[in-house]
């Protein structure tokens, strides 16, 4: 991505800078390899209309607190190895 590439689904939500993109992908790993229009501009859409925030407040939120997007971690263990009672 070229610097100041949008994000977003057939509009520009959020622009990111290559360097803020790097910050993201450093804080909020399992963004790699995620489809952007299926799995993450919905929710840049909904931090966005929850928030009520536009493009600049959408990136700030995004940027200070990852975990805002409410992205699924993959490839994690699941808890139920260690519920499982030793016998």
């Amino acid at each position: 991505m070229a610097e100041g590439d949008g994000i977003g689904e057939g509009k520009q939500i959020v622009k990111f800078t290559v360097d803020e993109l790097r910050s993201l992908v450093l804080k909020c790993p399992q963004i790699v390899g995620m489809d952007f229009v299926t799995e993450v501009s919905p929710s840049l859409q909904k931090l966005r209309d929850t928030l009520g925030l536009d493009g600049v407040g959408v990136k700030e939120e995004v940027l200070r607190r990852p975990a805002s997007l409410e992205l699924p971690v993959r490839g994690g263990v699941s808890s139920g190895v260690y519920s499982k009672k030793e016998e």
